[in-house]
């Protein structure tokens, strides 16, 4: 028995990973040469060392590594498309252990369900309402099989007092001048 099981989502994985190397080999130009960085990197191979200020160690081992291999422009190209396809199968699997739920859970707690005249409901501290800056309403979302609560948003609450005040105080006068006081929108 293989030990990578080939299901439909397995499946998917690995034509994604072919496919990488597939545009790796075959989008790119065979009239175009290797970079003079891509030069310089494998001339690291010949000097390994554990790494300069400008390129991290790892370069200059799989540098070495080309090398040992002959050197080939298919191995120049073939560690891009293995890391690439090394960073696919990372970010699938810990797509698949989190079950696709992107909106990771930071902070969770349990708390008791009580009884409040004909209702129930849940208290919360203040620490955490004060945390979340839950004031006095909140919006109640249902999605999921889960009830989600957030703090409910007036951007612009308190803004037309604060103006009053502004215009009480004086504080309302521009502080630039009009650029079209001395114009002459007439002509």
């Amino acid at each position: 028995m293989i030990g990578f099981l080939i299901t439909k989502k397995n499946f998917i994985l690995l034509f994604l990973i072919l496919l990488k190397f597939a545009l790796q080999y075959f989008t790119i130009n065979p009239v175009y040469e290797l970079h003079r960085y891509e030069f310089l990197h494998l001339d690291l191979g010949k000097h390994l060392a554990w790494g300069y200020t400008s390129v991290p160690p790892v370069t200059a081992w799989i540098s070495f590594i080309i090398l040992q291999l002959g050197n080939s422009v298919f191995w120049v190209k073939f560690f891009p498309a293995l890391f690439g396809a090394l960073t696919m199968v990372v970010v699938w699997k810990t797509l698949e252990e989190i079950n696709g739920n992107y909106d990771l859970k930071i902070d969770t707690m349990e708390v008791s369900v009580i009884k409040i005249g004909n209702s129930k409901g849940i208290l919360l501290s203040k620490t955490l309402l004060d945390k979340y800056n839950i004031q006095d309403t909140v919006e109640v979302i249902l999605e999921k099989g889960q009830i989600v609560i957030k703090p409910l948003s007036r951007p612009r609450k308190g803004w037309e007092k604060a103006f009053k005040k502004m215009a009480e105080n004086g504080d309302d006068r521009m502080l630039i001048n009009d650029v079209f006081d001395d114009e002459n929108l007439e002509e």
